[in-house]
């Protein structure tokens, strides 16, 4: 069974807030995150759906992989971002990035992979899920950094209240 390492976790569900601050990271079952994603969702966005985006740019014979969803309510995450970077890099590992507010991911990600560090990225595979504007952005961010980028289209309509 597919499984995600919530590294740090600045997300709204309390219970992976938990879990994963207390634990320094979690390995969590896909199924439970996606299940706790989908009774927080609001709005047009759908951790649920990135979730599962990120998890579909993930080779099938790769078991798990981090996953890293920003929010606005978690302060200061960059230096948490650049340290789970470091350590999946090492480990020559994917991580996913996503969150609600497309903006304020790109400009918290683009931070993190612009801060002094020792030595580069080579070997980490980030799994990117934004709307398409964002990737050229990134790809440039990336490009310097020695990881690789594989970047999933996602805008989510806005919300018309129909059912």
């Amino acid at each position: 069974m597919s499984r995600i390492s919530l590294i740090t976790a600045p997300v709204a569900v309390a219970t992976l807030l938990t879990l994963a601050t207390a634990a320094g990271g979690v390995w969590m079952h896909k199924k439970w995150l996606r299940q706790q994603a989908a009774a927080t969702d609001t709005g047009p966005f759908r951790m649920e759906v990135a979730i599962d985006l990120a998890g579909r740019a993930v080779p099938e014979g790769i078991e798990s992989f981090y996953f890293f969803p920003i929010t606005r309510d978690a302060t200061d995450i960059g230096p948490e971002l650049q340290e789970m970077l470091a350590r999946a890099a090492a480990e020559q590992d994917y991580v996913g990035i996503t969150g609600v507010d497309p903006e304020y991911n790109l400009a918290t990600v683009t931070a993190a992979l612009a801060a002094p560090r020792e030595g580069d990225l080579a070997g980490l595979v980030i799994v990117y899920v934004g709307p398409a504007e964002h990737e050229a952005p990134l790809r440039e961010s990336v490009a310097s950094t020695g990881a690789e980028l594989r970047y999933v289209h996602y805008s989510p309509a806005p919300s018309t209240g129909a059912i």
